[in-house]
């Protein structure tokens, strides 16, 4: 999904799949294959820095694109409060949703749903069958974790971790219950 503020939908997913470019983040490429699906050509990056968990930035036709989400606008001082309406709408969809700044301006939104495998309810119904409790750790905020969880089944959600702490939120888990089994995306 992609939501404008200024100019169109189009616009706005050409600004944020060209700083995608260099990302090698599973929601990045995502970004940048709709792009290219939907015919948009994309403009030459000359500058790219990836910050980890939270978004990228990039310079995209001599202006400063960033896409990521809360924190990484609110590092950078650019307010995101007055789309609040929006972001909840499309993280309440089980969808990542990313603001899209340009210059320090939010320009629009792109929220990408990552699927739920049809047997992941399953898979993770027959664990509790036997005894065993899910969480998941994510860097998605709380309201995208929490309406994911619920599609998948999973017991307990931890979200907002950027991917260095997710060792520390482990012990934890295991601080708790005892022995921890993980499974990542293949990030982490």
């Amino acid at each position: 999904d992609v939501v404008a503020y200024q100019g169109d939908e189009r616009a706005v997913l050409r600004l944020a799949a060209a700083a995608e470019q260099g990302s090698e983040h599973p929601l990045g490429q995502a970004v940048v294959r709709e792009a290219a699906a939907r015919g948009v050509a994309l403009p030459e990056v000359t500058a790219f820095q990836s910050v980890r968990g939270q978004g990228v930035v990039a310079m995209v036709e001599g202006t400063q694109i960033r896409v990521g989400g809360r924190r990484l606008m609110n590092e950078a001082s650019i307010a995101i409060d007055q789309h609040e309406a929006d972001l909840s709408r499309l993280e309440g969809q089980a969808r990542t949703t990313m603001a899209v700044a340009r210059d320090g301006q939010i320009v629009g939104l792109v929220a990408v749903a990552d699927p739920i495998r049809p047997e992941s309810a399953e898979v993770i119904a027959s664990l509790g069958r036997l005894g065993i409790q899910t969480a998941m750790l994510t860097g998605d905020n709380r309201h995208t974790a929490e309406a994911i969880a619920a599609q998948a089944g999973i017991d307990h959600v931890v979200a907002g971790v950027l991917p260095e702490a997710k060792v520390a939120e482990i012990m934890r888990l295991q601080e708790r219950y005892g022995a921890v089994a993980m499974i990542g995306d293949g990030i982490n």
